[in-house]
């Protein structure tokens, strides 16, 4: 499953907010990590909660560019057999246009 932030402006500095409860599987986030972050746009900073939600900052990119970016997720749910922690991956898309 994708996600899709609102477009942002390219002077804005921004904060955004994925909530990723749905795909924990019953568990707690225990990582939130960007994969494939853009160049063009600047991350600022990033936190997680165990609940899922997910809050980073924004800046920059180039008028009428798309960017996207992997957020990958890891639970605190084992896979009973492998005893792996559960990981999940959601290919996060922003535009960048006037406003």
């Amino acid at each position: 499953m994708a996600v899709a932030l609102a477009s942002k402006d390219p002077d804005a500095d921004l904060p955004y907010t994925i909530d990723a409860s749905p795909w924990l599987n019953g568990g707690n986030l225990t990582a939130a990590d960007f994969v494939g972050f853009p160049v063009g746009l600047t991350l600022y900073s990033k936190v997680f909660e165990s609940t899922g939600l997910i809050t980073f900052w924004l800046g920059g990119g180039t008028v009428g560019q798309n960017y996207q970016w992997v957020l990958r997720l890891t639970t605190d749910v084992q896979d009973p057999v492998s005893l792996q922690f559960l990981k999940d991956d959601r290919t996060v898309t922003i535009s960048v246009a006037e406003k």
